[in-house]
C-alpha cells in the first residue's frame, strides 16, 4: 500500500490509496505473533483520507483505467499495456504518452501519482477531441 514507483511491490492498490489517503506507519507486527507463522513482518498502517486530491484530473475514471489497464499487464511496456485503454491503437497511445512528456518505454510501476494524473489527462484531452 506505502510502496513507491520504482519498487517491485507498488500495485495499483498503491496508486489508488495513495490517490485517495496519506499512509504513516504506526507499529510493526513481528512474524512470531501470528499463526500459522509468516516468513516476514508486518505493518500496521494508518490512513487518512484526504481533504484534496494530490493531483488534478480531468476524469478520474479515466485515471483509474489507466492504472488498472498498466498494472494488468505490469511487465509490458506502457505502449504495450495501454492500447486497450478506451480501444485505442499503438499510434494513438504514443501520441498520448508523447503529450504527457513519458517514454513510451516506460512501465507502469516506474510513475508516480502525478506522472499517472499527466497520462491520463493527456489520454482524455485525446479522447475527447
Amino acid at each position: 500500500i506505502k510502496a513507491s514507483p520504482g519498487n517491485k511491490i507498488y500495485v495499483a492498490l498503491s496508486a489508488a490509496v495513495q490517490y485517495y489517503c496519506t499512509i504513516e506507519q504506526i507499529a510493526t507486527a513481528p512474524k512470531e505473533v501470528f499463526v500459522p507463522r509468516p516468513k516476514v513482518d508486518s505493518a500496521v498502517l494508518r490512513l487518512d483520507v484526504r481533504k484534496e486530491r494530490p493531483v488534478e484530473l480531468l476524469d478520474e475514471k479515466m485515471f483509474f483505467r489507466c492504472i488498472k489497464s498498466g498494472f494488468e499487464q505490469r511487465r509490458k511496456t506502457l505502449l504495450n499495456s495501454l492500447n486497450g485503454v478506451a480501444g485505442l491503437s499503438k499510434d494513438d497511445i504514443r501520441r498520448i504518452l508523447d503529450a504527457a512528456g513519458i517514454d513510451p518505454i516506460r512501465r507502469i510501476e516506474t510513475l508516480g501519482l502525478q506522472e499517472l494524473a499527466d497520462l491520463s489527462n493527456s489520454m482524455t484531452k485525446y479522447i475527447d477531441h
